[in-house]
């Protein structure tokens, strides 16, 4: 490649020093204005797991970049060599799309989807240079970070987990409900399915009353029953025995985030216990056990052990 085509033109230098000096969460807006005329595209993303609060840095058609995910960037970040920019084919935003990619050195990914479906990536050497620029900068921005930004960055990214927990909480309860019933061997075919019907819909319904639930605090008693409710619904047609224990009645109230904090938390256990491989087989194991029992009771002359009005416990999940 000859020098000529290899050198960053004089006309780049005062855009690319704009590009770094305006605000880090717009980055990728500049750079695409300044890319757009030698390397037309339709969307830009500079992906950095540096920046732990935004590490995609989106520009162009959103209807593209909103459904790039960190899963695909990673994917793609695996096929380029550091400091060799190339022409990809990869999954990007859900579909299979030519990209032009750059990885520079420091580990911060450019990809480019062209307006055309071209293979040929003009003039590469100059872009990857010009990046390399781009990503220096962003990388002295991050370790120059103040302690405020890296505690919003924190907080947001805080945030992003707690509100994917929040979307797959309720799609997770339907499907156990509905696998639940499924599995049943107490129902036959015809009435396993009306009840993961009638399951799936009751659990939506429940889901949407208590979306507002961290919005406001909520009384032990009204949290428990709220839990009880559900997690009877969720395992009608399951073996296992689950004895609930009700809080006591001035008890003081709990604020949203904690009642549901703990609401999900118990129900994830109950979902771990009753998902294990040999929760079902114990279960009638333990019936089982007490059937047998109660007609050794029957039995004239048997002598009953243990304290009088106790019952056997085991096999009992207790909430």
């Amino acid at each position: 490649m000859s020098d000529a085509v290899s050198t960053v033109p004089d006309e780049v230098l005062p855009a690319l020093r704009e590009v770094i000096e305006g605000p880090r969460h717009e980055i990728a807006a500049r750079l695409s204005r300044l890319l757009a005329n030698r390397w037309p595209h339709t969307a830009l993303v500079i992906f950095t797991r540096e920046c732990t609060g935004r590490p995609r840095k989106l520009a162009g058609d959103t209807t593209t970049i909103n459904k790039v995910t960190l899963a695909e960037l990673e994917e793609l970040k695996a096929m380029v060599e550091p400091g060799v920019p190339r022409t990809a084919t990869a999954t990007i935003a859900g579909a299979q799309r030519t990209a032009w990619v750059v990885l520079d050195p420091v580990g911060t990914l450019l990809v480019l989807i062209p307006c055309s479906r071209r293979r040929h990536f003009p003039d590469s050497a100059t872009l990857a240079k010009i990046f390399g620029i781009v990503a220096t900068s962003i990388r002295q921005q991050v370790s120059q970070v103040s302690p405020d930004y890296l505690a919003e960055s924190r907080a947001a990214s805080s945030e992003r987990a707690r509100t994917i927990a929040e979307l797959s909480a309720p799609h997770e309860t339907t499907l156990v409900t509905i696998l639940t019933s499924l599995r049943s061997a107490a129902l036959d075919d015809h009435q396993a399915r009306h009840a993961a019907t009638d399951s799936a819909a009751l659990v939506a319904l429940r889901s949407a009353q208590t979306s507002d639930l961290a919005s406001s605090d909520d009384s032990r008693s009204t949290a428990f029953t709220k839990l009880r409710k559900e997690i009877r619904q969720m395992l009608q047609h399951h073996d296992a025995h689950i004895e609930f224990t009700a809080p006591s009645k001035d008890a003081p109230a709990l604020p949203g985030e904690v009642a549901k904090a703990a609401h999900a938390m118990t129900r994830t256990a109950v979902l771990a216990f009753t998902a294990q491989p040999g929760a079902r087989q114990n279960a009638h194991r333990l019936a089982l056990q007490r059937e047998n029992a109660a007609r050794r009771c029957a039995r004239p002359g048997h002598r009953k052990r243990g304290r009088p009005g106790t019952t056997p416990r085991a096999g009992r999940t207790r909430i």
